[in-house]
């Protein structure tokens, strides 16, 4: 039995996870359709027609009265992005200016990388700190801010917030933002009840209970299950094995699938194109 302040939080992140991996299963299907062992695109690749072309739509920088845990993961997605542009469009060019004898020194830029650090770095960034927080039973949206603050008073992308113990803010290159961690541990954890995952998963559906079924990766991709049968099995040995691993955080999926992106950006031959508003 719930109360009524629970069974509404159930309700919510049910709602998000079924939109979350309906997204995902859309996603997965696309890819499925446009990968190399679809017997068209198998073809075309015998022929040596296969090429790919990926279109990044850079996040847009969020700045809004009350900014959270949401708003935090935008805008380092964004940072890292803006250090990437900066590297290949300031870096490289200034590299290849030394190379040819050409005096680049007037030619500045902001550097972010001490921002990323102070987020992803090891063992303690940011991020990190969140987690340990995340995976403490007795932690606390307090007590994570008292971390954060702890380890980064100091720093020259952070300012503590003396009147607020949930309540810090960050200097990124395109301006500050103050950050709300109210409930930031809940949202890391983004933990769905048992009983509702088993619901799910028993849907008549033929959807919903696929999307329950499958697992998600340590990016936050939707694997999905080709044999159902196989599907029930490993997820009932699942529910019966005690020693099973929790799973990542929005957190670490979050790092994973931002170091993936930067990853394959890094492999390719990027071309920026720029909004003027």
């Amino acid at each position: 039995q719930y109360k009524p302040d629970q069974a509404y939080d159930c309700r919510d992140a049910l709602s998000k996870t079924l939109y979350a991996r309906m997204f995902g299963w859309i996603v997965a299907n696309i890819n499925q359709l446009l990968s190399p062992g679809n017997p068209e695109n198998t073809r075309r690749a015998s022929q040596g027609k296969t090429h790919t072309i990926g279109i990044l739509d850079i996040f847009g920088f969020e700045h809004f009265d009350t900014n959270r845990f949401e708003q935090m993961c935008i805008n380092l997605a964004n940072e890292q992005l803006q250090q990437f542009f900066n590297q290949h469009v300031f870096q490289l060019e200034l590299e290849e200016y030394a190379r040819e004898g050409i005096n680049g020194a007037n030619v500045t830029y902001v550097d972010n990388k001490p921002l990323l650090e102070m987020f992803l770095g090891k063992p303690i960034g940011l991020l990190a700190l969140l987690d340990e927080q995340s995976n403490l039973p007795q932690g606390t949206d307090h007590t994570c801010v008292q971390s954060i603050v702890k380890k980064f008073t100091g720093h020259p992308n952070f300012i503590p917030e003396k009147n607020n113990d949930r309540i810090f803010t960050i200097k990124h290159y395109a301006g500050k933002v103050q950050y709300n961690c109210e409930f930031i541990l809940d949202k890391n954890r983004d933990t769905l009840a048992p009983d509702l995952v088993q619901l799910m998963q028993t849907s008549q559906s033929r959807v919903i209970s696929d999307l329950f079924l499958s697992q998600v990766s340590t990016t936050g991709t939707l694997m999905m299950r080709q044999d159902r049968a196989d599907s029930l099995t490993r997820n009932k040995t699942k529910e019966n094995n005690t020693a099973n691993k929790k799973s990542p955080t929005v957190s670490i999926q979050f790092r994973n699938s931002l170091a993936l992106l930067v990853e394959k950006m890094t492999a390719c031959r990027p071309h920026f194109v720029r909004c003027i508003k």
